[in-house]
């Protein structure tokens, strides 16, 4: 800091010895009075410049952990033997994804900010219970503080959302009161979609739904092939994709583009074909590739928007739009 200080110096002299020959004494005096260092301004120079010192002499918190990364022992403790656990570094922030312009439940076209969340996109591993444990040590990044427990027994999920504390995560799967009673098994589950790309499955008999997989594309509609335990969806954006996901594997396929969106979809047993309905009509899709096979147009809707499509166990279609529910008669002259 010194050798600093001096170059200054003879810095300033040779300019003010510049300025006396071309100026005269007045300008002489002048830079006599600059090149005058006080004691003070010395001090206050040196100590505006950062010192090793300093750097030395810093104050660590106690605890505190320079690593980007942490190791992270997960403990499940399930009394069942063999049930699957996927288990994902969870975080409730959602990101934009960009801009999208979609038809809404009404049949309305829509432009907007689309934002969502990661939960199942850091999966950290997979395994089974066996003799009453499940137990594995994960690296993650030191910002993740939960995870996301995702259980599947024979296709009925639950999950979890649990801490890290201490480097570790102990969970504990219990059975809920009543569940041995047989009027409390529930043997069926509901399937539900929503527009921001995510499939629940809701028990039907507490109401409890479980985020089980991320979608190609958000939408209104979910349609269920019970013997070959598939679920139909239809993307709510152009080219509007007719969408697959298999129950049993957890995966999706997009078999083909309708060309339509919209809020309803059934799935008909009888005929084993897609029927959609929008506003006034109906199509009837071909489920493995999505061409449309006929059109029918519906006449007497008080309201046009919204709703869903279901066949009753004798073949019977029901539709049900904003204005009430609705029994259709598909007749030869569409």
């Amino acid at each position: 800091m010194e050798n600093i200080i001096k170059i200054k110096l003879r810095n300033r002299m040779k300019k003010s010895q510049l300025l006396a020959i071309l100026f005269g004494f007045m300008l002489l005096a002048t830079s006599c009075t600059k090149d005058t260092v006080t004691e003070k301004e010395q001090s206050t120079e040196t100590e505006t410049e950062p010192s090793e010192l300093d750097i030395e002499n810093l104050t660590i918190p106690e605890g505190f952990d320079f690593s980007t990364q942490q190791e992270v022992k997960i403990t499940i403790n399930d009394n069942t033997d063999y049930v699957k656990y996927d288990v994902y570094a969870y975080s409730n922030e959602k990101y934009f994804q960009g801009m999208e312009t979609y038809e809404n439940e009404a049949g309305e076209t829509e432009t907007d900010s689309i934002f969502t969340t990661d939960i199942l996109d850091k999966l950290l591993f997979t395994g089974v219970s066996y003799n009453g444990k499940l137990s594995h040590t994960i690296t993650l990044p030191t910002y993740y503080d939960q995870v996301y427990i995702l259980r599947n027994e024979k296709l009925k999920y639950s999950s979890s959302i649990e801490s890290i504390s201490g480097s570790q995560v102990n969970y504990n799967y219990y059975e809920t009161s009543g569940k041995s009673s047989a009027t409390t098994i529930v043997e069926d589950f509901l399937y539900c979609v929503n527009g921001e790309a995510e499939l629940f499955q809701v028990d039907p008999l507490t109401g409890d739904k479980t985020y089980i997989s991320d979608m190609p594309m958000g939408s209104w509609t979910a349609a269920i092939d019970q013997t070959n335990k598939v679920m139909y969806s239809i993307g709510r954006s152009s080219p509007y994709p007719l969408m697959k996901y298999y129950i049993e594997t957890n995966t999706w396929e997009e078999v083909g583009n309708v060309e339509k969106g919209g809020p309803r979809l059934a799935y008909n047993d009888n005929d084993e074909l897609l029927y959609f309905s929008n506003k006034d009509f109906i199509n009837v899709y071909d489920p493995s590739n999505g061409n449309t096979l006929s059109t029918w147009d519906i006449e007497g809707l008080d309201n046009t928007s919204g709703g869903d499509l279901a066949f009753a166990d004798d073949g019977t279609l029901f539709m049900c739009t904003f204005s009430g529910l609705y029994e259709l008669e598909l007749d030869s002259d569409n």
